[in-house]
């Protein structure tokens, strides 16, 4: 749609478009014919070429840059049940569920609501823990002295310690980082 000389080519426009696309158009920066055009290739070379070398820096970078020197993300890369679970925690950790807080965030909804309760704000830390479904599971699960303090801990310490430990929390203390993490994905 554009000439040699990155001019756009009027007489070809003006017969297919309307004239409110036209103005919008002119309005438009023509495209420059300067540029090259896309290519795919590895951002982190200058020569945009891929090295096994320049992958390994980056995520050692990035690993440390995304705080996964934690040791909470050591014990979710060594937990011992299923694998989709253990994916399940990677997220939950990262708050990256998709809550209707994080809808909301992502614009995929205008109410961060939770539909079951009613609370204000359905964020990670309401729908494991908060939310009055959640509570009443956790009730049934946790020893009633502890209570307190297992609803009101941090969310990611909260998270750790349940994984890590032996169940200081549980009524039942055999495989409670299994039974933990089983009783998070089906909430």
């Amino acid at each position: 749609m554009v000439d040699s000389d990155g001019d756009w080519r009027w007489n070809r426009l003006h017969d297919h478009l309307p004239h409110q696309i036209l103005l919008r158009l002119a309005a438009i920066q023509r495209p420059n014919v300067t540029f090259s055009s896309d290519s795919v290739g590895w951002g982190l070379q200058e020569d945009r070429k891929f090295s096994v070398k320049s992958a390994y820096q980056f995520r050692r970078g990035q690993t440390a840059s995304l705080g996964m020197t934690d040791p909470i993300w050591k014990v979710i890369h060594h937990y011992r049940g299923l694998q989709r679970i253990k994916m399940f925690l990677w997220l939950v950790y990262s708050g990256k569920i998709m809550t209707n807080d994080e809808r909301k965030r992502r614009h995929f909804t205008s109410d961060n609501m939770c539909s079951i309760c009613s609370a204000q704000v359905e964020d990670v830390d309401h729908v494991l823990r908060q939310c009055t479904v959640a509570k009443l599971i956790w009730s049934v699960l946790i020893k009633p002295e502890r209570l307190g303090e297992f609803f009101t801990l941090p969310f990611q310490r909260w998270l750790g310690m349940n994984l890590s430990q032996q169940g200081d929390f549980a009524r039942v203390r055999m495989d409670w980082d299994l039974t933990f993490s089983a009783v998070l994905w089906n909430i």
